[in-house]
């Protein structure tokens, strides 16, 4: 179970990406370790914590109330996909629509990070115009 953890979360954030088929059910194990259903998924998970971790550390020095909502958010997301990832065998190995709870701390993210430039770019242009 552990071999497919990298390939459920990249399922899941490859959907909210990319959007193209979505399905009630899918039962899949990765049984080796090959590129394409171990390495590339986990590699893209990694950057993708990576991007996290260093936007957060961005907010902490720009917003002590930006960065505390993006740990809040972050944790929802993370807790909402710790329940999905296969430690207690559910089912079926990912499902669409499991993917509703952490797509809101992960909406949540993004709106953080967006509100946060659009108001720095705002501050900007306030004083060059000054």
């Amino acid at each position: 179970r552990v071999s497919s953890i990298p390939q459920i979360i990249f399922y899941y954030l490859y959907t909210f990406i990319f959007p193209k088929s979505l399905s009630i059910n899918h039962d899949w194990v990765v049984k080796n370790s090959s590129f394409s259903s171990f390495y590339l998924p986990l590699l893209s998970i990694i950057l993708f914590l990576t991007a996290v971790v260093f936007t957060g550390k961005k907010l902490l020095k720009k917003s002590s109330e930006s960065f505390r909502s993006f740990i809040f958010f972050s944790l929802w997301f993370v807790a909402g996909l710790s329940l999905h990832i296969q430690i207690i065998p559910l089912d079926g190995t990912v499902a669409t629509r499991w993917f509703y709870l952490p797509i809101a701390g992960l909406l949540g993210m993004i709106g953080i990070i967006l509100q946060s430039f659009i108001i720095c770019q705002r501050d900007n242009h306030k004083e060059i115009r000054a």
